[in-house]
């Protein structure tokens, strides 16, 4: 088996598992998945290439907050290190003061005339 088939089949089996772990979210979190293909333009080259993106979403509430992350995982039709067989993600933990401190946190950006 080439190199080639040999990192297509170890990337299938990555986003194999990173789904099914994502699979088993609590029942207050939300996971969503979205594939997109388009001609997208290589900044280093300025070629122009057929490109898949599978994007998952994840956002979930926590003893202290919330939490949301995504990955793409994105691949073009050209060999030319710029999206092969890449993933790219953020994530986006968040602390409640309000939680933290187990009281009601209000505030009033408008005032009170």
């Amino acid at each position: 088996m080439g190199g080639r088939a040999r990192g297509s089949c170890r990337a299938l089996r990555v986003r194999i598992v990173v789904l099914a772990c994502l699979a088993a979210v609590p029942g207050a979190a939300q996971l969503e998945f979205q594939y997109q293909f388009g001609r997208l333009t290589n900044p280093f080259s300025g070629g122009r290439e057929y490109t898949s993106i599978l994007t998952v979403q994840h956002a979930t509430q926590w003893k202290l907050g919330d939490s949301f992350f995504f990955i793409d995982f994105m691949d073009d039709a050209a060999t030319d290190g710029f999206n092969d067989k890449d993933a790219y993600g953020e994530w986006y933990p968040t602390i409640s003061l309000g939680k933290l401190s187990g009281r009601q946190i209000n505030t009033d950006f408008h005032g009170t005339d």
